[in-house]
C-alpha cells in the first residue's frame, strides 16, 4: 500500500469515537484495510531500519474480530474493497 495513504487513513481513523478500551466504534469500509485475507483498521504506522540500513516500513493494524494488534509490512496491506 501506498504509504501516503496508509498514513491518511491512519489520520482519519484517529478521530472516530472511541468505544470500550479504546477501540474505535462503527470504522467505515472505506478506512478499513486488509492482510492476510483479514479487515482491519489501520491505528499506526512505523519506520525503522534493518541492520544494513534499509529502510522498514510497518502498518500497526487492529483487528475488530480478535480485538488485537498486528504490525507487518505496509508493502503487504491492502485497501479494503467492498464485495
Amino acid at each position: 500500500m501506498d504509504r501516503k495513504l496508509y498514513i491518511e487513513l491512519c489520520q482519519k481513523v484517529s478521530v472516530l469515537k472511541n468505544g470500550i478500551c479504546g477501540i474505535k466504534e462503527n470504522v467505515p469500509n472505506e478506512l478499513m484495510v486488509v492482510y492476510n485475507g483479514i479487515k482491519y483498521y489501520p491505528v499506526a504506522y512505523e519506520l525503522s531500519f534493518d541492520d544494513k540500513g534499509n529502510v522498514i516500513h510497518k502498518a500497526i493494524l487492529h483487528d475488530l474480530m480478535a480485538n488485537s494488534i498486528t504490525y507487518t509490512d505496509l508493502e503487504r496491506v491492502q485497501k479494503y474493497e467492498q464485495q
